[in-house]
């Protein structure tokens, strides 16, 4: 989960170099657009998440991935987040981030 916040706090910064550093080989970061751009070519932009507003939902894992569920909760909207990240040797890199 550490690291989730971590990837959120890279984004509000725009800390390409840190966004670099963490994700798989199945994901690129295009820092002029501020995107990720996955394998199957699906992009996701950067988010600017409100931490005040940020809850927990869930956290998943199987085999050597781990999925962290978050929502960014207001009255206005309900923003769903799932970053799922995959273990390679001892670490974990980003593989998927997705938001509703």
């Amino acid at each position: 989960m550490n690291l989730s916040f971590k990837v959120i706090q890279a984004m509000k910064n725009s800390d390409s170099t840190y966004l670099e550093s963490i994700i798989n080989s199945n994901v690129t970061v295009d820092d002029e657009k501020q995107i990720f751009i996955f394998e199957d070519e699906y992009e996701q932009s950067f988010s600017n998440f409100d931490y005040s507003l940020l809850e927990y939902q869930a956290q998943f894992s199987q085999d050597n991935r781990i999925t962290v569920a978050l929502a960014e909760v207001s009255p206005q909207s309900n923003i769903e987040i799932y970053f799922e990240f995959i273990q390679v040797g001892e670490t974990y890199l980003l593989y998927s981030f997705i938001t509703n």
